[in-house]
Protein backbone atom coordinates (compact mmCIF):
# COMPACT_ATOMS: atom_id res chain seq x y z
CA UNK A 1 0.00 0.00 0.00
CA UNK A 2 2.82 2.44 0.80
CA UNK A 3 4.55 1.90 -2.53
CA UNK A 4 1.25 2.31 -4.37
CA UNK A 5 0.66 5.65 -2.63
CA UNK A 6 4.11 6.89 -3.63
CA UNK A 7 3.51 5.91 -7.26
CA UNK A 8 0.08 7.61 -7.19
CA UNK A 9 1.53 10.88 -5.88
CA UNK A 10 4.25 10.77 -8.54
CA UNK A 11 1.72 10.22 -11.32
CA UNK A 12 -0.60 12.95 -10.01
CA UNK A 13 2.27 15.40 -9.57
CA UNK A 14 3.65 14.74 -13.06
CA UNK A 15 0.21 15.05 -14.61
CA UNK A 16 -0.49 18.23 -12.64
CA UNK A 17 2.63 20.00 -13.87
CA UNK A 18 1.93 18.89 -17.43
CA UNK A 19 -1.62 20.29 -17.28
CA UNK A 20 -1.03 23.45 -15.23
CA UNK A 21 2.35 24.51 -16.59
CA UNK A 22 2.30 22.78 -19.98
CA UNK A 23 5.65 21.11 -19.33
CA UNK A 24 7.02 18.02 -21.06
CA UNK A 25 6.72 14.66 -19.32
CA UNK A 26 10.40 14.61 -18.32
CA UNK A 27 10.36 18.17 -16.91
CA UNK A 28 7.15 17.43 -14.98
CA UNK A 29 8.49 14.13 -13.62
CA UNK A 30 11.80 15.75 -12.59
CA UNK A 31 9.99 18.58 -10.80
CA UNK A 32 7.66 16.10 -9.05
CA UNK A 33 10.48 13.85 -7.84
CA UNK A 34 12.61 16.75 -6.59
CA UNK A 35 9.58 18.22 -4.83
CA UNK A 36 8.28 15.10 -3.03
CA UNK A 37 11.75 13.86 -2.14
CA UNK A 38 12.49 17.27 -0.56
CA UNK A 39 15.69 17.57 -2.60
CA UNK A 40 14.43 20.75 -4.23
CA UNK A 41 17.25 21.73 -6.58
CA UNK A 42 15.57 24.40 -8.66
CA UNK A 43 12.47 24.78 -10.73
CA UNK A 44 12.87 23.43 -14.21
CA UNK A 45 10.97 26.44 -15.55
CA UNK A 46 9.48 29.44 -13.80
CA UNK A 47 6.18 28.64 -12.05
CA UNK A 48 2.90 30.44 -12.53
CA UNK A 49 0.72 31.29 -9.51
CA UNK A 50 -1.34 28.15 -10.11
CA UNK A 51 1.89 26.16 -10.38
CA UNK A 52 3.12 27.54 -7.04
CA UNK A 53 -0.15 26.59 -5.32
CA UNK A 54 0.05 23.12 -6.88
CA UNK A 55 3.67 22.77 -5.70
CA UNK A 56 2.69 23.67 -2.12
CA UNK A 57 -0.08 21.06 -2.23
CA UNK A 58 2.31 18.52 -3.74
CA UNK A 59 4.89 19.18 -1.01
CA UNK A 60 2.33 18.75 1.78
CA UNK A 61 0.64 15.70 0.28
CA UNK A 62 3.75 14.19 -1.28
CA UNK A 63 6.08 14.40 1.69
CA UNK A 64 3.38 13.01 3.96
CA UNK A 65 2.80 10.17 1.53
CA UNK A 66 6.52 9.42 1.27
CA UNK A 67 6.82 9.30 5.05
CA UNK A 68 3.74 7.08 5.29
CA UNK A 69 5.06 4.75 2.58
CA UNK A 70 8.49 4.42 4.14
CA UNK A 71 6.91 3.90 7.56
CA UNK A 72 4.71 1.11 6.18
CA UNK A 73 7.70 -0.62 4.63
CA UNK A 74 9.74 -0.37 7.83
CA UNK A 75 6.79 -1.62 9.87
CA UNK A 76 6.43 -4.60 7.51
CA UNK A 77 10.03 -5.62 8.12
CA UNK A 78 10.15 -4.79 11.84
CA UNK A 79 6.93 -6.57 12.76
CA UNK A 80 8.32 -9.78 11.38
CA UNK A 81 5.98 -10.03 8.44
CA UNK A 82 8.95 -10.56 6.18
CA UNK A 83 10.52 -13.23 8.36
CA UNK A 84 7.10 -14.91 8.76
CA UNK A 85 6.76 -14.98 4.99
CA UNK A 86 10.17 -16.70 4.65
CA UNK A 87 9.30 -19.13 7.45
CA UNK A 88 6.02 -20.11 5.78
CA UNK A 89 7.85 -20.64 2.48
CA UNK A 90 10.44 -22.89 4.17
CA UNK A 91 7.73 -24.98 5.86
CA UNK A 92 5.86 -25.31 2.57
CA UNK A 93 9.02 -26.59 0.86
CA UNK A 94 9.53 -29.17 3.63
CA UNK A 95 5.91 -30.33 3.41
CA UNK A 96 6.13 -30.58 -0.39
CA UNK A 97 9.13 -32.94 -0.02
CA UNK A 98 7.24 -35.35 2.26
CA UNK A 99 6.03 -38.61 0.79
CA UNK A 100 4.00 -41.24 2.55
CA UNK A 101 3.13 -39.00 5.49
CA UNK A 102 -0.12 -37.85 6.99
CA UNK A 103 -0.80 -34.45 8.46
CA UNK A 104 -3.25 -34.62 11.35
CA UNK A 105 -5.15 -31.38 11.88
CA UNK A 106 -7.24 -30.74 14.97
CA UNK A 107 -5.30 -32.78 17.49
CA UNK A 108 -8.08 -32.73 20.06
CA UNK A 109 -10.29 -35.43 21.54
CA UNK A 110 -10.93 -37.20 18.23
CA UNK A 111 -7.72 -36.23 16.48
CA UNK A 112 -5.53 -37.57 19.26
CA UNK A 113 -6.55 -41.11 18.24
CA UNK A 114 -5.75 -40.56 14.56
CA UNK A 115 -1.98 -41.16 14.71
CA UNK A 116 -2.59 -44.57 16.29
CA UNK A 117 -5.25 -45.54 13.75
CA UNK A 118 -3.55 -44.35 10.54
CA UNK A 119 -0.84 -47.04 10.46
CA UNK A 120 -3.50 -49.72 10.98
CA UNK A 121 -5.48 -48.46 8.01
CA UNK A 122 -2.58 -48.44 5.57
CA UNK A 123 -0.10 -51.08 6.69
CA UNK A 124 0.19 -54.24 4.68
CA UNK A 125 1.04 -56.98 7.14
CA UNK A 126 1.93 -60.61 6.87
CA UNK A 127 2.31 -63.26 9.54
CA UNK A 128 6.12 -63.02 9.75
CA UNK A 129 6.16 -59.85 11.86
CA UNK A 130 2.97 -60.23 13.80
CA UNK A 131 4.47 -59.18 17.14
CA UNK A 132 5.48 -55.79 15.79
CA UNK A 133 2.32 -55.23 13.81
CA UNK A 134 -0.26 -53.02 15.52
CA UNK A 135 -3.71 -54.52 15.73
CA UNK A 136 -2.62 -58.01 16.64
CA UNK A 137 -3.79 -59.75 19.72
CA UNK A 138 -7.13 -60.87 20.97
CA UNK A 139 -10.09 -58.63 20.59
CA UNK A 140 -8.22 -55.87 18.82
CA UNK A 141 -9.71 -54.89 15.52
CA UNK A 142 -8.27 -52.99 12.62
CA UNK A 143 -10.72 -50.17 11.85
CA UNK A 144 -12.49 -49.29 8.62
CA UNK A 145 -11.98 -52.29 6.44
CA UNK A 146 -8.44 -53.00 7.55
CA UNK A 147 -7.25 -56.60 7.78
CA UNK A 148 -5.77 -58.50 10.60
CA UNK A 149 -2.16 -59.07 9.78
CA UNK A 150 -1.73 -62.53 11.18
CA UNK A 151 -3.15 -65.86 10.15
CA UNK A 152 -5.41 -67.78 12.44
Amino acid sequence: MGLGAIVTVTVVGTGGYMLIEGWSFLDALYMTVTTISTVGFKEVNPLSTAGMIFTVALILGGVGTILYGLGSMVEFVVKGELSGMFRRRAVKKQVDKLEGHYIVCGYGRSGSRSPAILPLMTRRCDHRHRRSCPGTGRGRRVPRGGRRCHKR
